[in-house]
Parts: C-alpha cells; structure tokens; sequence
C-alpha cells in the first residue's frame, strides 16, 4: 500500500533523517489530498498505480495487462507519485509569513 511517507520519499533532497516524521495532523491531510486527486488523474495513471500499489503488480505484469511498454508504465508510475509527493509537499509547507510594505 502507498504510504505518505514513501511518496515523500520520492521528492529529491528528503531524507528521512533530514526530516522528522509527519505529525498525525499532516498524515490525515495528506491522505485526504491523495484521495482528492486520485480521481482527477486519467485513466491511465490511476490504473498504473492501482496495479502497482494495491494489486502488488510489477511494472511488467502491468504492461502486459494494458497493453503498453514497460517503460511507459515505469515513467507513468515514477510521474504521477512524484506529482503527488510534490503537492503533498506543497500543501503541507508551513505559510510563509507576509512581507511588510515598503514605505516610499
């Protein structure tokens, strides 16, 4: 099963011993972000990651169920788990505080 912390995981530059573990606040919203965009998806990549994730098929089984090369499904997987550890990233990133007016 996809976990937050494996998607990311997939962002470069995280290390898991350069960042502390999500706080249950931001584990439950990063889920409900995963479950939100899932379905804008198309076709193609919710099923590529439906396969992989909850099927447990390799990038090869799943290339042969949809008729497609090996290499799409790796690039489609790689992708799509990046945008979403991306975005989870993103949504998760503390508010970044307001700059003050200049005065003329």
């Amino acid at each position: 099963m996809l976990s937050v912390e494996s998607l990311l995981g997939w962002l470069p530059g995280r290390s898991p011993a350069a960042h502390p573990p999500l706080t249950p606040d931001a584990q439950s919203t990063a889920r409900r972000l995963i479950v939100d965009t899932l379905p804008r998806l198309d076709e193609k990549r919710r099923l590529v990651l439906a396969l992989h994730y909850y099927e447990e098929l390799s990038a090869g089984e799943i290339a042969r169920t949809l008729g497609l090369p090996e290499r799409e499904v790796e690039s489609l997987q790689r992708d799509t788990v990046a945008m979403l550890a991306r975005e989870i990233e993103r949504r998760l990133e503390p508010p970044r505080p307001a700059r003050a007016a200049r005065k003329s």
